[in-house]
């Protein structure tokens, strides 16, 4: 079975309001609904599963409830992006099983423009790899930098900016994902560095430079205009 798990557990405190950014309204339906609605509406997804904050479980399954008449699954996350990510498999092993053939792809709620185009070729690249992250290529000069200096100047043909969905066997992230310590897991910003770290490969999909997320103020102004479009 292929699964999608929305992630909804951010705070949004960035973005200065009383509500997360996930639950504001984007012409009159909320953020999150968008990012659902597109996993939802693809015929080669079997089930969509909302992970939510504890605080905010209620506003998840009134979404599901009100647009999808209560379909989409909503189950409560953990404190840190990969606690709720973990959350979600365990809740798909309870409800359906895993086995080597499961594959899940995750996205952030706050993403409103996932494209079929992106969650096909996300389920197409697990023909090649059991990870693969969406990526699009950088156009600005990517620097590391530590104590105020810069302390590498990476090749910019070689880099990427990471979006998603990124897309997993399950099995194989569950596997992964044990067997690092916690010093590692404290690092895990991004999903596909799971694999990374355990010398699997990720495949890179592309993605498309309107695939934000809404993180900033200014960022649901953006959203607004791209939808006009």
């Amino acid at each position: 079975m292929i699964f999608a798990i929305v992630l909804g557990g951010g705070t949004g405190a960035r973005m200065q309001s009383d509500l997360p950014k996930q639950y504001l309204k984007l012409y009159r339906k909320p953020v999150a609904y968008y990012a659902l609605n597109a996993f939802y509406s693809c015929e080669k997804i079997d089930k969509v599963i909302f992970v939510t904050s504890n605080n905010y479980f209620d506003y998840g399954l009134e979404i599901s409830q009100k647009y999808f008449n209560s379909d989409v699954l909503v189950c409560t996350g953990g404190n840190h992006r990969y606690d709720s990510l973990m959350r979600g498999v365990e809740f798909i092993e309870e409800q359906f099983g895993l086995d080597e053939d499961t594959i899940v792809l995750t996205h952030d709620a706050a993403r409103p423009f996932v494209s079929e185009r992106m969650i096909l070729d996300n389920i197409a690249a697990m023909d090649e790899a059991n990870a693969c992250d969406t990526c699009i290529a950088a156009v600005d000069t990517v620097i590391e930098g530590e104590g105020g200096f810069a302390t590498a100047m990476p090749d910019r043909s070689k880099m990427y900016y990471c979006q998603t969905p990124q897309t997993f066997k399950a099995a194989k992230l569950k596997e992964l994902f044990l067997s690092l310590s916690d010093e590692q897991k404290k690092g895990l910003t991004d999903a596909g560095k799971i694999f990374h770290l355990c010398g699997e490969k990720v495949k890179i999909v592309e993605g498309d430079r309107n695939n934000i997320k809404i993180t900033y103020p200014i960022d649901l102004e953006i959203a607004k205009s791209i939808m006009k479009q």
